[in-house]
């Protein structure tokens, strides 16, 4: 896929390429401007279409106007079954210049009871960086549940980071093919 516009005194350059074979997966996107490159997209995985066996890398590199920089986005999937257990570790990070501006990790577990019920639960990690921009606030939150077919429902509790915990209802990403 290409798109390329020519305007007086701003031209931008965009181009995307996915490649989609036996379960492999490529995409690479970029764009450009006449100044600089505004982003560069990169993702490589593979998914078993018969189990529950995958992983996903991703890279992202994209100028933020704001702060005169680019930061740079890593992800990583990992989806694992054995027998009637299923596992997924999700997780990303932001880096800005040298500093780490948020993260995210997310651990799921999940056991297969019959061909439609599934006991679910995980523990989630969210860090965003303070408003003094000197570290991560952390929030941690805790899920359990169960999942019916590809729907997958937990109570879940997040401690908020600020020690002002909130507890609720949440969807989650289905285990299983």
């Amino acid at each position: 896929q290409r798109d390329y516009t020519m305007l007086q005194g701003k031209s931008s350059m965009n181009l995307g390429a996915s490649v989609n074979k036996d379960g492999w997966k490529f995409d690479a996107t970029l764009a450009v401007d006449e100044t600089r490159l505004n982003s560069l997209g990169l993702k490589m995985g593979y998914q078993n279409p018969d189990e529950f066996k995958g992983f996903l890398l991703g890279y992202k590199k994209q100028w933020v106007a704001d702060n005169a920089a680019y930061a740079d986005k890593f992800d990583v999937l990992l989806e694992y079954s054995i027998g009637k257990w299923y596992g997924r570790v999700s997780g990303g990070m932001d880096v800005m210049g040298t500093k780490v501006t948020k993260t995210n990790l997310d651990l799921g577990i999940g056991y297969q009871v019959n061909k439609d019920w599934m006991a679910i639960g995980g523990v989630q990690q969210n860090g965003a960086m303070n408003k003094q921009g000197t570290g991560l606030d952390m929030s941690y939150r805790a899920y359990a549940g169960a999942q019916y077919g590809g729907v997958g429902v937990a109570l879940f509790h997040d401690n908020g980071g600020s020690g002002k915990g909130t507890t609720g209802v949440m969807l989650t990403i289905p285990f299983g093919r």
